[in-house]
């Protein structure tokens, strides 16, 4: 909806330069909808969830479209189109600036890109207050090996990978060394222009670890000991770390806690930000007639961090996700408090299909047990311990039973936040009710006139649009938006493809 105002909007409204690089994912089925016409002075994004690393480029099954098709679509000329294409894809370059126009470089690593981006960028604004949104790419799949050490400074350690046994989470793990390095390049660079110790820095992840869930979907990351997965309303799909730094950061830890670092654990939800970043720039909330969801969390912190107390007006108390579909709810949570309830859980968000890593201890080949693994959770123990699993026996502890996934499962968060122990699995006393009452009620309540969640089919439009930007050089179709397109026939779709695809040998 853009009649609703970005944080990017209103910092440049107040002088503010501003820069997106990286993941954009806002929707782009119109021109109005481009980061360049949301409030970003500058841009290098792509549009989609992701791209890959080097070519740039967003692939798509064919499935997906000929589903959308149905029994309209062409046998011959779905054939042909997949032996002149692809056998199994339709790719689709995607890397555009800020005059809409396509950064083309299939070959460079695009964190290489992006930062020197926001480089340039601090370089050219070092005299203007600024607002940088470095979407990283990393560590979302397909997975790569980076450039090697040499290629920036400072250098990445990769020797710190040698542990891992597994290639590809040896992969993973060279990719997020190289991402950090690229952040600490930042980082000296602003230290460089002078502008370090006038910058506050926010390093935060949107969900948890995406594990091998196919060929495509094969991220190799994990989240244990904690429970669930990305898409999952677990702890493991929605319990993300975050830090801050820059030089307002240490000047005020230098103040108010001897240097020393803060570890803040309380609640924040993504809608936080929005708030919590405006207070950073002192632009006042009341002053910009919005009606917003987030916190000013910001203030929350510097008082925990400065004195151990809360703000009671600037803590987060509740967050809420819900999905419904016909009526009832999946992938759906409330945390209210120290109490967590989960409904449905085992069926993903964009779906209502019944995955069991949503609700297990999984591994990042996407293995998984029903029940914690011990292993990781002796190990972040001092992170993640839980009172009621550690009475637990060993045998109890390996008993899928214990853990079973249940249509409604309640949680003591602060004191299980592996999720080890459903508080109404053997509620026969109905301690639990009152509590139970309280939380479903607020869902309820929440959920009045919202059907909302889902995954839709493809677009015809949208696939049009793309296959109208065919690039010969590249050989491939370019992702651009799509709201003045009309064509909705997918056999026109496709034959114009081939025809575009043949005319490139003329």
């Amino acid at each position: 909806d853009i009649s609703i105002p970005l944080l990017s909007e209103i910092l440049k409204d107040f002088g503010f330069a501003t820069l997106l690089a990286g993941k954009w994912h806002m929707g782009y089925s119109s021109v109005e909808q481009e980061p360049y016409n949301r409030g970003f002075d500058e841009t290098l994004f792509y549009h989609t969830g992701f791209h890959e690393y080097y070519n740039k480029q967003r692939c798509a099954p064919w499935s997906r479209f000929d589903a959308a098709a149905g029994a309209t679509l062409n046998s011959t000329i779905r054939d042909i189109r997949n032996s002149l294409i692809h056998p199994f894809v339709l790719c689709g370059y995607d890397l555009t600036d800020e005059n809409g126009e396509f950064f083309i470089d299939d070959t460079t690593y695009n964190e290489v890109i992006y930062t020197d981006k926001v480089k340039d960028f601090i370089t050219t604004h070092k005299d203007d207050p600024f607002f940088v949104f470095y979407s990283m790419t990393t560590p979302h799949f397909p997975l790569v090996d980076p450039p090697s050490a040499d290629t920036i400074d400072p250098s990445p350690d990769y020797t710190l990978c040698d542990g891992q046994s597994d290639p590809n989470r040896q992969k993973f793990c060279k990719m997020l060394q190289f991402a950090g390095s690229l952040i600490e390049s930042i980082i000296e660079h602003l230290k460089d222009n002078d502008l370090y110790d006038n910058t506050i820095i926010n390093i935060v992840s949107d969900n948890g670890a995406q594990p091998v869930s196919s060929a495509v979907f094969a991220g190799y990351g994990q989240t244990l000991p904690l429970r669930g997965i990305k898409a999952s309303v677990m702890e493991g799909g929605i319990r993300t770390p975050a830090f801050m730094t820059g030089g307002i950061v240490d000047n005020f830890l230098d103040k108010y806690n001897n240097g020393n670092g803060c570890e803040y654990n309380g609640l924040m939800y993504i809608a936080d930000w929005f708030t919590s970043i405006l207070g950073m720039t002192k632009i006042k909330e009341n002053t910009l007639d919005l009606d917003l969801d987030g916190i000013n969390v910001w203030k929350d912190i510097k008082k925990y961090c400065k004195n151990g107390q809360r703000s009671n007006p600037n803590r987060r108390d509740e967050i809420i996700q819900m999905r419904m579909r016909n009526g009832y709810f999946y992938s759906t949570m409330i945390r209210n408090g120290e109490y967590k309830l989960v409904v449905n859980a085992s069926r993903q968000a964009s779906n209502p299909l019944i995955v069991s890593q949503l609700t297990g201890w999984v591994n990042p080949d996407y293995s998984f047990t029903p029940y914690p693994d011990l292993d990781s959770y002796n190990v972040n123990i001092q992170l993640f311990n839980s009172e009621c699993y550690n009475q637990l026996s060993d045998d109890e502890k390996i008993n899928p039973l214990n853990f079973e996934t249940e249509e409604f499962m309640l949680f003591k968060i602060d004191e299980d936040p592996i999720e080890a122990c459903n508080l109404l699995s053997n509620d026969v006393n109905g301690e639990y009710d009152d509590i139970f009452t309280q939380l479903f009620g607020r869902i309820l309540d929440e959920s009045v006139n919202y059907n909302g969640g889902g995954f839709g089919p493809a677009i015809p439009q949208s696939a049009m649009a793309q296959v109208l930007q065919f690039n010969c050089d590249l050989d491939k179709t370019m992702i651009v938006p799509w709201d003045d397109e009309t064509e909705t026939d997918w056999n026109i779709i496709w034959k114009t493809l081939i025809e575009l695809k043949n005319s490139c040998d003329d």
